[in-house]
C-alpha cells in the first residue's frame, strides 16, 4: 500500500487524459478540466491515516468536506454509485487505499466497497465505482496518476477525522499528524508515475479525543452537589441555634421576690431581667422574759381607839 505525504498539494488524474487535465472540484461539481497550476479547485491533500486509509480533500473546501461515495439511480454502472464530496465524517465511505498496479500507475478502491469496486470515471464525467476490476483488458480511467504541485504549509490540514472507540457501538473523532513516510508521484517521459520515497516534515500534532459524562454520571454529579448543599444549611441551622440557646442559658437569672407594693420600685427597668432571691436576715425572739414587781405608795392603817372607832 502506498503512502503519500500529507503536507502536499497534489494533481489527481487517470492515464485516458494524462496530465492535459485534473480532476477539478468547485461549486459542488466533481470533473476533470484543463490543468492549470493557479486553480485552486485542482488542488487535493491525500491525507493519510494511522491506519493505513487516505482521505482526499480539496483547496476549495479545505477539511469541511471530503471526496465520497454517492448513491445515484441514474448511474449506468450496475454499482449505482458516483464519486461525490461530502460533508466530512469519520464512516469508511470517505475513506480510501491507494495500491499500485505495477506500471506506474495506482488503482484507487473505497474502504466501505472494498476491492470489489475500482474508482473509474466515464469519458466527458462523472467518476463512479466499477465492478470491472480486471486486470485485462486495461480500463485506462482506473489506472490513476498523481503529481506534487505544491506544499500545504496550513496546520488546518494537519488533522483528520477517523472512527475511535468511546463505547460499545459508538464513535469519536481524534486528530492525527500526517504520515512520515510518503511517497511522491512524479510524471516521467512516457506519460506514466514513478515514485520515490521522502521524509515528511510536520511537526506532531497532540492528539485529543471528543468525550462527554453519560446521562447518569451528570445526574449522580447534581445529586451529589444538592446533597452538599442542604448539608450545608442543616449545619449553619444547628450553629446558629446552638448559639442563641447557649446565650439565653448565660442571661436567664431569677427576678427578686417582691410583693404587691413592690412593682412600681423596680419598674420598668426590672422588666425583663431577673435577679437573684437574697435571703432576708432571720432572728430569734430570747427564751425568756424578765419579770417586774408591781409598785405601791405605803399607806398608814388608823389606830384603834375606844369603840374602835377613828378619831
Amino acid at each position: 500500500m502506498t503512502t503519500f505525504d500529507g503536507n502536499t498539494w497534489w494533481w489527481i488524474t487517470e492515464t485516458r487524459v494524462n496530465y492535459t487535465s485534473a480532476l477539478f472540484w468547485s461549486s459542488n461539481s466533481l470533473h476533470f478540466s484543463v490543468n492549470d497550476t493557479g486553480d485552486s479547485g485542482m488542488y487535493w491533500q491525500i491525507y493519510t491515516l494511522p491506519n493505513g486509509n487516505v482521505q482526499f480533500r480539496n483547496k476549495n473546501s479545505n477539511t469541511l468536506k471530503q471526496l465520497g461515495t454517492c448513491y445515484v439511480a441514474d448511474e449506468v454502472s450496475s454499482s449505482k454509485l458516483q464519486l461525490c464530496m461530502e460533508d466530512s465524517n469519520a464512516q469508511n465511505s470517505q475513506q480510501w487505499t491507494i495500491s499500485a498496479w505495477g506500471d506506474g500507475t495506482y488503482k484507487i478502491n473505497n474502504v466501505a466497497n472494498g476491492t470489489s469496486l475500482n474508482a473509474d470515471w466515464h469519458p466527458g464525467g462523472p467518476g463512479f465505482m466499477s465492478p470491472n476490476t480486471n486486470v485485462t483488458p486495461i480500463q485506462p480511467a482506473q489506472h490513476w496518476l498523481f503529481s506534487s504541485i505544491g506544499l500545504v504549509q496550513d496546520g488546518l490540514y494537519s488533522t483528520s477525522i477517523e472512527p475511535t472507540a468511546t463505547g460499545a457501538g459508538s464513535s469519536g473523532t481524534k486528530t492525527n499528524t500526517p504520515a512520515s513516510a510518503t511517497a511522491a508521484a512524479t510524471e516521467t517521459g512516457n506519460g506514466a508515475a514513478s515514485t520515490s520515497s521522502s521524509t515528511s516534515s510536520a511537526s506532531p500534532v497532540q492528539q485529543s479525543s471528543s468525550s462527554g459524562l453519560s446521562g447518569g454520571a451528570a445526574a449522580g454529579i447534581g445529586i451529589g452537589v444538592a446533597a452538599a448543599v442542604i448539608g450545608l444549611v442543616a449545619l449553619a441551622f444547628f450553629i446558629i441555634r446552638r448559639r442563641k440557646t447557649k446565650a439565653k442559658e448565660i442571661a436567664v437569672q431569677e427576678l427578686p421576690d417582691t410583693g404587691p407594693g413592690d412593682i412600681g420600685a423596680v419598674g420598668n427597668a426590672a422588666r425583663g431581667k431577673t435577679y437573684e432571691k437574697v435571703g432576708a436576715p432571720v432572728y430569734e425572739a430570747p427564751s425568756h422574759q424578765p419579770t417586774y414587781e408591781m409598785y405601791s405608795s405605803p399607806v398608814e392603817l388608823p389606830s384603834e381607839g375606844s369603840g374602835g372607832q377613828p378619831k
